[in-house]
């Protein structure tokens, strides 16, 4: 096997950059400084610099997708999954990989660790109370939450802001990993439960179809969703399109039909599972009382003056972007952390071609790391939306 490139990027998760950061905002700002000893903050002190000096000086070549929009990564492993000689030496590749995501498994996807708290609970050899292994699950529940939350906002060269870049490269890194496992015919489900270590909770199609291309191909991401080995454990994990609707494997195979979208308004009955935020549901009925999206019987039409003010309004939605003034320009558009689900967003308005685009054209960044352009003509039309609830 060559490993050339995937030692790389493992090597950053395993003991450099990526680790290190971890272990810091583990230690540091999850605590807020508190419970460390002299030794420990010495020993900690060290740790900026070196992050920094590692993550910017790391090979864009090993990065999930890199700047020329080729997955590099991607192709070695496939290579790899091809050159094993049986099924065995196939899942023991995966099992070495799963491992060096293992801590932020723990932390973004804590399945395995919520799995063995529970059956803690009502377990007389257990050493800790029943109350006390609740409160742990709580805890471990919020943890997901919480670090997206330091991670929020977050200015260039901070702890947070290279937390937010090394997430950015496992949450990448996860997807296109279960894709080439997908189309290996391999259920990386399936391996995640035997081993006990989860970094992804569910194979979306939606999700899974962008590693295929910048609008992706639907219809052979679902192809191979639908024909993966898997359990009943995974089955009801493995999220295909039938007759236009979006369900579990599970459901199907149960002649379940009714699709996992919300299911509030009727105006809302075609919104897909993974655009159902508590913000969509909320803001996307005002604009279509505004007149600015009109719902046909399977997608969306965009009626607002431009496609920009589209992004702008789920940029707001689903990325935390904002308006905010300025003494540079009369207004600019502030973008935030979280990238915006074009893919998603595309299907469910097929008439707007390239969704994102103009989101991120002429971006200015400024010293702190924010990123910035000038707000689009019209925007008071999507900002009083949000006003107006």
């Amino acid at each position: 096997m060559d490993k050339t490139i995937e030692n790389k990027l493992f090597t950053e998760f395993q003991n450099g950059a990526a680790s290190m950061c971890l272990e810091y905002v583990n230690s540091v700002i999850a605590r807020n400084g508190k419970n460390l000893d002299e030794r420990e903050r010495n020993y900690y002190s060290a740790f900026p610099s070196g992050i920094a000096k590692r993550t910017e000086s790391f090979d864009d070549s090993a990065w999930p997708v890199n700047v020329v929009g080729e997955y590099r990564i991607a192709q070695e492993i496939s290579d790899n999954l091809d050159s094993c000689a049986n099924e065995n030496q196939r899942e023991r590749y995966v099992i070495e990989i799963l491992s060096v995501f293992e801590k932020w498994g723990e932390i973004f996807t804590p399945v395995a660790r919520l799995e063995r708290l529970e059956n803690m609970i009502g377990n007389e050899l257990s050493f800790y109370s029943d109350e006390d292994v609740k409160q742990e699950i709580e805890r471990v529940k919020g943890l997901h939450d919480k670090y997206l939350d330091i991670m929020r906002g977050a200015e260039k060269g901070t702890m947070e802001y290279y937390l937010n870049f090394w997430h950015r490269a496992f949450y990448m890194f996860v997807k296109m990993l279960a894709a080439i496992c997908a189309e290996h015919h391999i259920n990386l489900l399936e391996i995640q439960a035997k081993r006990g270590i989860w970094l992804i909770e569910k194979l979306d199609v939606v999700e899974m179809q962008s590693y295929f291309g910048y609008n992706g191909d639907f219809t052979y991401a679902n192809s191979i969703l639908k024909s993966l080995p898997r359990t009943d454990v995974t089955e009801a994990l493995i999220l295909t399109e039938k007759d236009g609707a979006i369900n579990s494997e599970a459901a199907w195979n149960n002649n379940n039909h009714e699709p996992v979208i919300a299911s509030v308004a009727s105006d809302l009955e075609i919104l897909p599972r993974e655009l159902a935020s508590e913000k969509a549901l909320k803001y996307i009925p005002i604009a279509i009382d505004r007149g600015l999206i009109e719902r046909t019987k399977k997608i969306y039409l965009w009626k607002g003056k431009s496609k920009v003010l589209l992004e702008l309004f789920f940029g707001i939605i689903y990325c935390g972007d904002n308006i905010k003034p300025s003494r540079r320009c009369k207004d600019e558009w502030h973008l935030g952390i979280e990238d915006l689900p074009s893919v998603a967003l595309s299907r469910l308005f097929p008439a707007i071609k390239n969704i994102g685009q103009q989101r991120v054209n002429n971006l200015i960044t400024s010293h702190k790391g924010v990123r910035y352009r000038t707000a689009p003509k019209g925007w008071e039309t999507i900002i009083e939306i949000f006003d107006h609830a």
